[in-house]
């Protein structure tokens, strides 16, 4: 399937967008082929992150898809590979690329800022915390970060095995991990204990607070799952299969809906509810 796609902002520099002589603006026919994270809401506007087209991508409601940020097309070039995205609340946009091992800051018509020098290996996961700060999750590393927003030198926060999805919980963080226990919690000291004991996903991506705030959601990509899981470590599908292929990222919009990126169906979907899904690309 293929959307119409606004190009309204376009990055400078090497990753700047080819859309043939002059570098016109017009409208051109995209397809989005493997949405994997998702930040913001449709209502004030919606980051996804594809890795294959490969950028970013905004969508508000009401209006069609806007590729804000083209990747290079080269490995090692920025946003080749896109994987994670957070947004503040001053509406800064914050992404995390494993083509380049680095986080970026980006701005409107600027190209993307590198805010580490390159001091991750494959972060996975990402997420902006009180007083600008950022957490970096690196599947390679085994570890999780945190830094200011304004870019610096990483400090490690704590070890957790291969962490991928994470979200801010109080003063600490809920973390994915592949490890021997697959959903634990990091406090702010640094301090890591298990949610979820023992392996019951099967590959799971990404974690945010259940719609009634008892306990968590995790996507699971190979099982096309949405599991719930309770303030005890008890976890049950909450949602499963049709027309969810492969669920990787999620957030939660204004409303309390959560919002999932599958690239395994090239869609973005709003889940009210198990028994309320629906796409939010037409």
């Amino acid at each position: 399937m293929y959307y119409r796609v606004t190009t309204a902002i376009v990055a400078a520099g090497s990753i700047g967008l080819s859309l043939g002589a002059g570098g016109s603006t017009d409208a051109v026919s995209v397809r989005l082929v493997a949405p994997c994270s998702v930040a913001g809401s449709p209502e004030s506007g919606m980051w996804i992150a594809d890795t294959r087209i490969p950028g970013i991508v905004k969508l508000s409601e009401g209006k069609p898809l806007e590729l804000a940020f083209a990747g290079g097309k080269l490995n090692r070039s920025p946003l080749a590979s896109p994987r994670a995205i957070a947004v503040d609340s001053k509406g800064n946009l914050f992404v995390a690329d494993t083509a380049t091992c680095e986080v970026y800051r980006l701005k409107p018509g600027e190209p993307p800022i590198p805010l580490s020098n390159g001091a991750f290996e494959i972060p996975m996961g990402l997420a902006v915390g009180e007083n600008d700060t950022l957490y970096i999750a690196d599947m390679r590393l085994s570890t999780i970060y945190r830094m200011s927003t304004s870019g610096g030198k990483p400090e490690i926060l704590a070890r957790v095995r291969a962490p991928r999805g994470l979200m801010i919980e109080g003063d600490g963080l809920v973390v994915v991990s592949a490890g021997p226990d697959q959903l634990v919690r990091v406090h702010g000291d640094g301090k890591v204990e298990p949610i979820v004991r023992g392996r019951p996903f099967s590959f799971p991506h990404a974690v945010v607070a259940a719609p009634d705030r008892e306990g968590y959601l995790v996507s699971d990509g190979y099982s096309a799952t949405i599991w719930k899981v309770s303030a005890r470590g008890e976890t049950k599908a909450w949602f499963k299969g049709a027309p969810l292929v492969r669920p990787v990222g999620m957030t939660r919009d204004s409303s309390g809906a959560v919002i999932v990126a599958d690239p395994g169906a090239a869609a973005v979907f709003r889940l009210k509810s198990p028994d309320d899904i629906r796409s939010l690309i037409p």
